[in-house]
């Protein structure tokens, strides 16, 4: 394998910006070189977290005509579901290209820079775009133009540019904007430049999309303000724009500020004032869902002057959350010079265009909010063939779940790469022996504990093969808390069914069998697995009691617990709704067929919800006038009202047999899937009223989704982002085996996963996920794994 030099010699990194800002550059890397080589930092070995990482192109591999090379800039996801971005060199004229990618990689060029065919076109586009509302795209070249200042483009998703700005540097304009543009909240266009402006120091500017140019602030370099913007303007909260500059600033390291759209100028932190600080900021900030900021500089930190990774409040006060390099972490990546990106409200993930395990061609990694570093990928380790080198662009998240940017070089050709990585990641493989008494077929919902952790039940194994209670923590470690009539309690239950945390602490839930009459038991367990039965149904102590409880639980306003039976109750075989103190005390609150409600469900119900008017909400499966279900309406003392029958010809394709919870939505409807039924017989996603009026929204394997899903077992889950995400227990790319989707409320669906298409990957999944605090969602699968007994997986929602 080339050493590092050669591969940099090869990469000729002196060409990856092509204007006058690269001897800056090049002398922060090369200082950095040597003295990674000095500290003996390039030696580390540790595997990284198991994630997939694919190349998508190749540049310059001969594959496409006028390909574009060296892509320095992150992709931008169209409206019509491609990708798009820009290459610096290459293209008929080798001034770089504007190109669209699928998802699977086939690439477009749109629009060779430079070729003759727009008046004054830019050259080198190096920086990041931004895309309006109508899928039009902005942003900059850092050449090019009438004096090779620079421009200001827009081009359309079909390849037709406008020149918006020709920069001609002087005091009143910029030259070399080297940043991309943001979009104000105004509509305008806010950016910088390396160059120009009074002392030549680059300059803040707004255009509109009209062309009108104002010129807000010009860098003077002093010791109260930078000079060399090398970073994208972000808009936050306040309405003000934040920034960040390579140098000026009291120690000339460079500087965070705040600047308002009319131009008044605010210096809110000079790195390098103290101990191991960062310096030279050659990313954008980010702000996050808590209002602090988050960034990266490529220098500075410990001895290895590999950069850090830093927080920021909005009056610039500075925490250092990682310093890259300083030996804490195997194959630490060095010299981060993309953005941060946060999923959800969670973990932050971003690149390093050095370091890791591949002889320091760089790195992807994922950090929480308060420093914990965590390597996705190295670079050229020899785990993918033809991978890239050097990636400097930010990452973004796909619609996949994937996170997708380019590396500068490396490929098949060393002209770089379009990869994307995978964060789907099978946490635990049930049965495959790396847990004593490890439970199998998981069928009941995961639920996050107040500790971060995970909980869940399986319906067999333990030391009984009967089931499980188990932890499991966000990075995969698995405890078993108990063992289902392994002995240990007096009429333990067996075939638990899902866990909620209740409102002290502890965890309550049903099993389906087992107790003092086999017909199952209510019980409490501890957060460390103590579980105490509090009740057993069908035991002669409650009048037309319940048998066989088969949904999860809900604990209402009123500290009590609500649930349903499959048989049982007065009729002795159609179930019951019940309502259960903390201590086990039982109410029959309905017994479902028993003639008191015409055209009433039966067998029980798939789970109660409450609604915002105080009522319960639930679905029967079987039942109703077709058979095929009922969806109703009960009070808190058990009075039951049929709002819906499935199948009984009011809605048209109607869905059949519903058999997940509903849930509600953010606009007080209800939301659910049926397992069958709709125009296709696979099953819907439906809307439908406090009322009654039903709206399907999906009907799953219709032929509008490629790869869709069929017969939706789980129930649905609602995210931070208002949509719904689910699993179905088949179909997917391998038709059987289920996948994983996200539903918007208006019905459009997008597959995030197809199970079985990674080794020992999970099968049929029948529960509701969960998300965890960094932003994944968790869940689990009934069969699949190495032992064919289900797995726990994570995967960051697109």
């Amino acid at each position: 394998m080339n050493t590092l030099f050669q591969k940099l010699q090869a990469t000729d990194l002196g060409l990856y910006r092509t204007h006058l800002i690269l001897p800056l550059r090049r002398m922060v890397r090369s200082s950095l070189m040597v003295l990674l080589v000095a500290t003996g930092l390039l030696l580390f070995i540790a595997q990284a977290q198991a994630v997939t990482t694919s190349i998508l192109h190749s540049f310059g591999d001969g594959s496409v005509t006028n390909d574009g090379i060296s892509p320095q800039t992150t992709l931008l996801l169209g409206t019509d579901g491609n990708y798009y971005g820009v290459a610096t060199q290459g293209g008929s004229a080798n001034k770089g290209t504007f190109y669209k990618i699928t998802p699977s990689g086939t690439m477009t060029i749109l629009h060779n820079f430079g070729d003759g065919t727009v008046t004054n076109d830019g050259r080198a586009p190096d920086s990041n775009m931004v895309m309006d509302s109508s899928g039009n795209f902005y942003g900059t070249t850092g050449a090019g133009g009438p004096v090779d200042g620079g421009t200001v483009f827009k081009i359309t998703a079909a390849g037709s540019e406008t020149i918006l700005h020709i920069f001609v540097g002087g005091t009143g304009d910029g030259g070399s904007p080297l940043a991309g543009l943001v979009r104000g909240t105004d509509g305008n266009f806010y950016g910088t430049t390396f160059e120009g402006g009074s002392a030549g120091d680059g300059v803040i500017f707004k255009v509109t999309p009209t062309r009108t140019f104002t010129l807000l602030h010009s860098f003077t370099g002093t010791t109260s303000d930078g000079n060399f913007p090398d970073a994208a303007l972000i808009q936050a909260t306040d309405g003000q724009f934040y920034g960040t500059t390579t140098e000026g600033g009291s120690a000339n390291k460079g500087i965070v500020f705040k600047i308002t759209s009319t131009g008044t100028f605010t210096l809110l932190h000079s790195f390098g004032t103290f101990t191991n600080d960062g310096i030279n900021p050659q990313a954008a900030l980010f702000q996050s869902v808590d209002g602090n900021f988050y960034g990266t500089t490529a220098n500075g930190g410990s001895g290895s002057n590999a950069g850090i990774a830093f927080k920021m409040t909005s009056a610039g006060a500075v925490t250092i959350l990682h310093r890259f390099g300083d030996g804490t972490l195997s194959n630490d990546g060095l010299a981060p010079e993309a953005s941060l990106i946060q999923i959800g409200g969670g973990d932050l993930y971003g690149t390093t265009i050095y370091g890791g395990s591949g002889e320091s061609s760089g790195t992807v990694f994922e950090m929480t909010t308060t420093g914990t570093v965590t390597i996705l990928h190295n670079f050229d380790d020899g785990s993918v063939t033809n991978d890239g080198l050097f990636p400097l662009s930010n990452l973004i998240l796909g619609a996949d779940g994937s996170l997708y940017s380019s590396t500068l070089s490396g490929g098949s050709a060393n002209k770089g790469t379009l990869f994307k990585v995978s964060t789907y990641t099978i946490l635990h493989e049930f049965g495959d022996g790396s847990v004593t008494n490890d439970g199998q077929a998981s069928y009941g919902n995961l639920i996050k504990g107040s500790d971060g952790n995970f909980y869940g039940t399986t319906e067999g194994g333990g030391s009984a093969n009967d089931g499980v209670a188990y932890k499991i923590t966000p990075s995969g470690t698995v405890t078993i808390l108990h063992s289902f009539h392994d002995g240990s309690v007096t009429n333990d239950g067996n075939e638990p069914n899902s866990l909620i945390l209740g409102a002290d602490g502890n965890f309550y839930a049903t099993t389906y069998k087992g107790g003092s009459a086999n017909y199952g038991t209510f019980f409490k367990m501890t957060p460390s697995g103590s579980v105490t039965i509090l009740h057993n149904f069908h035991d002669g102590s409650v009048a037309s009691d319940g048998a066989y409880p088969d949904t999860g639980l809900l604990q209402s306003t009123d500290g009590n617990f609500y649930g349903a039976t499959y048989t049982g109750g007065s009729t002795g075989a159609y179930g019951t709704a019940f309502k259960i103190t903390p201590t086990g005390t039982e109410t029959i609150l309905h017994n479902f067929g028993d003639g008191s409600v015409s055209n009433d469900g039966i067998y029980g119900c798939e789970g109660l919800i409450l609604g915002t008017d105080g009522n319960f909400y639930g679905m029967s499966g079987y039942g109703g006038s077709t058979a095929h279900g009922t969806l109703f309406k009960m009070t808190l003392s058990g009075t039951e009202t049929i709002l819906h029958q499935f199948g009984d010809g009011s809605v048209s394709n109607d869905g059949l047999f519903p058999n997940a919870p509903l849930i509600l939505g953010t606009d007080r409807n209800l939301y659910g899937t049926t397992e069958n039924g709709g125009s296709t017989n696979s099953g819907t996603f439906f809307k439908i009223t406090s009322t009654g009026t039903e709206t399907i929204l999906h009907h799953f394997s219709d032929g509008s989704v490629p790869n869709d899903g069929i017969r939706p077992k789980a129930g649905l889950i609602l995210g931070p982002d208002g949509n719904f995400y689910g699993q179905t227990y088949q179909g997917g790319v391998f038709s059987t085996w289920g996948c994983l989707y996200q539903v918007t409320p208006t019905g459009s669906v997008t597959i995030i996963h197809s199970f079985d298409s990674v080794p020992n990957d999970g099968s049929q999944p029948y529960a509701q996920m969960a998300f965890g605090s960094n932003g994944y969602l968790y869940g689990t699968t009934s069969k699949s794994g190495s032992a064919n007994a289900g797995i726990v997986f994570k995967l960051l929602p697109p």
